[in-house]
């Protein structure tokens, strides 16, 4: 089983390929406007390994949440990629590998990150015999009802703020004391059971998950009607 995966949902853009239990590609770059090079580093990476994109079985996308740019990126990327070769799509929360990252450290984990307006988006899942399950969708939280709702988990984040802040309520919450940021690579471990049970996306359902969402539906608007957006 080869899978590629992008996952541009936040300031680390990422790409990985894996083969099996083998890593072929795992890169993460925290540079401005990296999102726009994704497909430079995919074709040098596939020259490299003397790959074609139709040798690899199944895209890997990061749903997000995250920018309305980076994730505009990545999903027109995968959308072309299956239509072309009509291979199928995984499209997973970005969360998901914030989970996998710290998945033998707790039996319950909560990833979260900023959403701007003194909210945070959160989502929960359950480890059981190194998988995981997600049990609570990415939705909108204040910090404080996050924490309290799902005390009994481990919390994880990529964002410093909010570590400190929810120390600075709650100072016995169980917090990973590292940023953990949305990988490729985990995404593609965790797409891996998804593959062998065909739990694909369709193409009718490959939404990405917008951080602010009302704010990236006029956005969509204007570019469709050709309108600079400011």
């Amino acid at each position: 089983m080869r899978l590629l995966g992008i996952d541009c949902s936040s300031e680390n853009i990422s790409l990985a390929a894996v083969e099996d239990e083998k890593i072929l590609l795992n890169m993460n770059k925290k540079k401005k406007k990296a999102a726009s090079q994704v497909i430079v580093w995919i074709k040098k990476f596939l020259d490299e390994k003397r790959l074609k994109l139709n040798d690899f079985d199944a895209f890997v996308v990061g749903a997000g949440p995250g920018s309305f740019t980076g994730l505009r990126v990545s999903f027109s990327i995968i959308k072309a990629f299956s239509l072309a070769l009509k291979k199928p799509v995984i499209s997973l929360g970005s969360f998901y590998s914030l989970a996998y990252k710290v998945k033998n450290r707790a039996s319950q984990i909560a990833a979260f990150s900023d959403a701007g307006r003194d909210l945070i988006y959160g989502a929960v899942f359950k480890v059981k015999k190194e998988q995981i399950r997600k049990i609570k969708k990415e939705s909108f939280f204040k910090l404080e009802e996050f924490i309290n709702t799902f005390k009994d988990s481990l919390f994880v984040t990529y964002q410093e703020h909010l570590k400190e802040k929810a120390l600075s309520i709650f100072p016995e919450v169980l917090i990973y004391p590292q940023n953990v940021w949305p990988s490729a690579l985990f995404l593609c471990k965790v797409a891996e059971e998804f593959f062998k049970r065909k739990k694909f996306t369709s193409l009718r359902n490959l939404e990405p998950i917008y951080v602010y969402p009302q704010e990236c539906q006029i956005k969509e608007l204007s570019i469709a009607k050709g309108k600079k957006i400011g």
